[in-house]
């Protein structure tokens, strides 16, 4: 994951951005913003801890995988239904400017970590 390092003006000393020094600096609402459980070497989506803590007896891996596919469905959806919205109002102010581009179609989450390493190239 990428970041950029911040500077403090005392000591001189660099941080990443998204050190666990600096969330601890932020209020609650914008804290709870920030979409990802992180440490040195791991980055993980908020909503996949919720999902982990809830595994129990019964919880296979496979009924993650489910809910990992229906959460990039939704966002998926969520972001098609934005850009649709984005450009009909902006086709509606500029009918003569706005030339409206193909959504990418919907890849799928790979189901095997081997499909995963595959896919890195692109």
């Amino acid at each position: 994951m990428g970041t950029e390092y911040l500077e403090c003006g005392k000591c001189h000393r660099k941080v990443p951005a998204w050190s666990q020094e600096i969330l601890d600096q932020l209020d609650i609402c914008n804290w709870l913003r920030f979409p990802a459980v992180l440490s040195c070497h791991l980055a993980l989506d908020r909503r996949v801890v919720a999902e982990l803590r809830d595994r129990s007896l019964g919880n296979s891996a496979t009924r993650l995988y489910r809910k990992l596919r229906e959460f990039h469905y939704h966002n998926y959806m969520e972001r098609v239904l934005n850009y649709h919205t984005v450009m009909e109002k902006s086709s509606a102010q500029f009918p003569a400017q706005t030339a409206v581009e193909e959504v990418p179609a919907y890849r799928r989450v790979p189901p095997y970590v081997a499909d995963c390493y595959t896919r890195l190239a692109e």
